[in-house]
C-alpha cells in the first residue's frame, strides 16, 4: 500500500515539477503560486509539511513549493501514518537559463513538525518501500537516491 501511495506522490511531484519548467520557459521567471501552474493538483488543504511555504495536502500527503531568488524548492511529505516525515524533493537551480531537476527520497531527522519515526531503522521508507540507494546523511535529514 506505501509502495503505491508513494508512486502516485511521485507522479504529482513529476506533474507539477514539468509544469514549473514549462511556466519558466514561457515567462523567464519562476511562479510564485500553485495557481500559476497549467497542471491539476488534487490537493485541496493546505496543511504544511515545510513552514513558511505555499502548501497544498490530502489526507496523506503536503506539497510545499518555495520560490527564492532563482530558487525554487518542491517538497511533496507524509505527514500521515507510519512514514510521516518521509519526503521527495527536488530543486532547480538555473546559473546559465536551464533547469536541471533532480528527485530524492528522504527521511526527516530533525525541524519541523514531521519527524520521521525515531523507532524505524534508517531507511525503513527510501531504502525499503523506494529501493533508493544513500546520498547523504546530513544533519536534518537523510536523503535517498531514487533507483
Amino acid at each position: 500500500i506505501e509502495k503505491s501511495k508513494s508512486a502516485q506522490a511521485l507522479i504529482i511531484l513529476k506533474a507539477v515539477s514539468e509544469s514549473i519548467q514549462r511556466y519558466y520557459l514561457t515567462n523567464n521567471v519562476y511562479p510564485t503560486d500553485f495557481n500559476q501552474l497549467d497542471v491539476e493538483i488534487p490537493f485541496q488543504n493546505t496543511e504544511k509539511f515545510v513552514s513558511n511555504c505555499i502548501a497544498l495536502s490530502n489526507e496523506d500527503w503536503s506539497l510545499s513549493f518555495e520560490n527564492s531568488a532563482g530558487y525554487i524548492g518542491l517538497i511533496i511529505g507524509r505527514i500521515k501514518g507510519k512514514y510521516a516525515g518521509a519526503y521527495f524533493f527536488t530543486y532547480f537551480q538555473d546559473p546559465s537559463g536551464n533547469i536541471t531537476p533532480t528527485i530524492f527520497c528522504a527521511e526527516r531527522k530533525i525541524l519541523g513538525n514531521y519527524i520521521f519515526d525515531e523507532n524505524l531503522p534508517e531507511g525503513s521508507y527510501c531504502e525499503k518501500i523506494i529501493n533508493g540507494s544513500l546520498n547523504s546523511n546530513g544533519t536534518y535529514a537523510r536523503s535517498y537516491y531514487l533507483p
